[in-house]
């Protein structure tokens, strides 16, 4: 699926009557004892039979994820996120990670310690983590995420 410019480019993460099907789902993550967030899927098809269906396809390939969520940092976080195609990740408003493209699966993370001077960050406070992903090719997808960060608001998308 490409895209032939910014108007074809902002359809993907607004609701489009006749272009798009908004499905909501929840990721099924793992948190370990102090308390890390661990998503893994080498097979993510999160809305097979939905939306515009399949198409002809074993799985719902063309679709777009979007995750907003807020966190306190605390110092010493990090966020990591590995898959294809297409990921942007904003903190604080501010590119993060840019994982944009066809490709096959890339690895991104972002130490916050690291980044808090570009990113606007200060210990104590609370700020918005946005995460928009698109699947854009017939032949896999893959998405995994692990996490350090502490989520305060997430609501409904991980639990």
């Amino acid at each position: 699926m490409c895209t032939t410019g910014p108007e074809q480019f902002s359809q993907w993460y607004r609701d489009v009557d006749g272009v798009n099907k908004p499905v909501e789902f929840t990721f099924d993550v793992v948190a370990d004892a102090q308390g890390n967030i661990t998503y893994q899927n080498n097979a993510f098809f999160p809305i097979d039979g939905k939306g515009w269906g399949n198409e002809d396809y074993p799985h719902n390939y063309h679709f777009t994820t979007e995750l907003h969520m807020s966190f306190n940092y605390k110092g010493g976080e990090v966020f990591t996120f590995s898959g294809d195609d297409d990921l942007w990740v904003f903190i604080n408003g501010k590119l993060a990670i840019d994982l944009g493209g066809l490709h096959v699966e890339e690895t991104g993370s972002i130490d916050l310690d690291q980044s808090a001077e570009a990113l606007g960050l200060e210990v104590g406070k609370e700020y918005t983590l946005d995460l928009f992903h698109a699947e854009r090719r017939a032949t896999g997808s893959n998405f995994s995420l692990e996490t350090s960060l502490k989520f305060t608001n997430c609501d409904p998308i991980i639990y």
